[in-house]
């Protein structure tokens, strides 16, 4: 009798295992039913043409999930040649460094870092596959990999390559949409490039996209806003500026207030509108005097070899932003003559993004959570919206407001032909700033 007969009680029945890598696909690991008989011969005549419409559907199948193969065309190209790489040598992993090299004049630093991971995630994925031969096939399982990274992953688990991190790290929480369509985007951005070089006639990226859900849309997400009054006098009658127990314990209330960066920094935004990168990267060299105003000099420059250490947002963020008379009372100038560390605020290096500000802003971002101000609206640059509210609710000049917050003149005749505003008149507008705090005075 055939493997696939089997008798129980007086009717024969009809058993067949499903090939395990099929099993997924149907839901179960075997296929049995009655066959209605008692006759063993009849059973086994039966029993042989289910066996051969099942042994044919198997192969259809596996016919089908062969054709969605993401790597089937460069499989077979190496089987017919016999090669590892595609003889024309346009392979991504080749023109990456070569795309990187021609842009990276135009970028900044965190936009370098977001291509050199969005594109060794790509090479990763494709491995030997020619540009010319990329499918959109392959580009959708790429972003349905991508969709599959962790959220917060270790160093050793970001350098792992894209399919090996995946699959160690699943379960876990995943990236934001927002991020998958970054990488997406920086991706369909070299294919484009290859595209305009001849290397290939189409981006089969573009248009690839990972979907947001509704409830994490930009217009449901929370804004950053100002810092409330309630939450000013809590951040600055916190141990930090009335006296904490140790370098390493800020939060607990102490004997100790010790002016560094997490000290400075928060009052130097509050009263000159300043970004944190713009602070950060300043060097002792930048705090200046003129007509007994101290002022700090914002700008950018360049090292020996050309490469910009010091970097703006935009040409209009290049300023000079006067101190208030506050900061000056609080010892900030005797402060910076006192120490010699050649950055103002004695950071030793950049972040792996390439900004000064990383640190302080993790530093910050854990100081406030520990005191209590707990809104994912409320961060650092929210002192820079203070600012601005300020001078907007007092009906202060906003062309001036423009110039020391270093946005660009709205006006055209203004940003065409107007001159900029003296050291004096901003520095006058930077003392009317005023909260409801209060802190020591030396």
């Amino acid at each position: 009798m055939a493997t696939y007969v089997t008798r129980r009680g007086k009717h024969y029945h009809f058993i067949l295992s499903i090939p395990s890598d099929l099993r997924e696909l149907y839901g179960k690991r075997r296929v049995q039913v009655t066959l209605n008989t008692t006759s063993q011969t009849v059973a086994e005549y039966q029993a042989i043409l289910l066996r051969d419409d099942l042994l044919e559907e198997f192969a259809k199948r596996r016919k089908e999930l062969r054709k969605q193969d993401p790597f089937r065309d460069e499989r077979i190209f190496r089987l017919l040649y016999g090669t590892k790489h595609h003889p024309d040598k346009h392979l991504a992993s080749t023109l990456t460094e070569q795309f990187i090299e021609e842009h990276r004049c135009n970028w900044a630093d965190k936009t370098l870092l977001n291509y050199r991971q969005s594109l060794r995630y790509l090479t990763d994925f494709l491995d030997h596959t020619p540009v010319d031969q990329i499918t959109r096939r392959q580009c959708s399982a790429f972003k349905d990999l991508l969709i599959k990274i962790p959220r917060n992953r270790s160093n050793k688990e970001a350098r792992l390559p894209l399919h090996q991190m995946v699959k160690q790290t699943a379960g876990r929480d995943p990236i934001s949409s927002k991020r998958v369509n970054m990488l997406l985007d920086c991706a369909s951005v070299f294919l484009k490039w290859s595209v305009i070089n001849g290397y290939t006639k189409q981006n089969p990226m573009e248009g690839v996209k990972a979907i947001i859900p509704r409830r994490n849309s930009s217009a449901n997400r929370q804004a950053r806003r100002p810092w409330k009054a309630a939450e000013l006098d809590l951040l600055f009658s916190s141990p930090l500026y009335k006296g904490c127990s140790s370098q390493r314990r800020r939060s607990t209330p102490g004997e100790m207030i010790i002016k560094d960066s997490l000290y400075w920094l928060p009052i130097l935004a509050l009263y000159t509108g300043a970004r944190a990168e713009e602070l950060c990267q300043l060097y002792r060299s930048d705090l200046k005097q003129s007509g007994g105003i101290y002022y700090l000099d914002i700008k950018e420059t360049e090292s020996n070899s050309g490469d910009l250490i010091q970097r703006l947002k935009n040409n209009s963020s290049q300023r000079k932003v006067p101190l208030h008379d506050l900061i000056v009372q609080l010892g900030f100038v005797t402060w910076v003559e006192e120490h010699h560390h050649p950055m103002l605020f004695a950071i030793a290096a950049a972040g792996a993004d390439g900004k000064w500000s990383s640190a302080f802003s993790r530093t910050f971002g854990r100081y406030k959570r520990s005191i209590g101000i707990t809104d994912a609206g409320v961060v650092f640059h929210s002192f820079r919206h203070n600012v601005l509210d300020f001078f907007k609710q007092s009906g202060a000049n906003q062309s001036m407001v423009r110039q020391l917050a270093g946005h660009s003149e709205q006006s055209l005749s203004l940003g065409t032909y107007g001159q900029e505003y003296d050291l004096n008149a901003i520095h006058t507008l930077v003392d009317k700033l005023h909260y409801n705090i209060e802190l020591e005075l030396i």
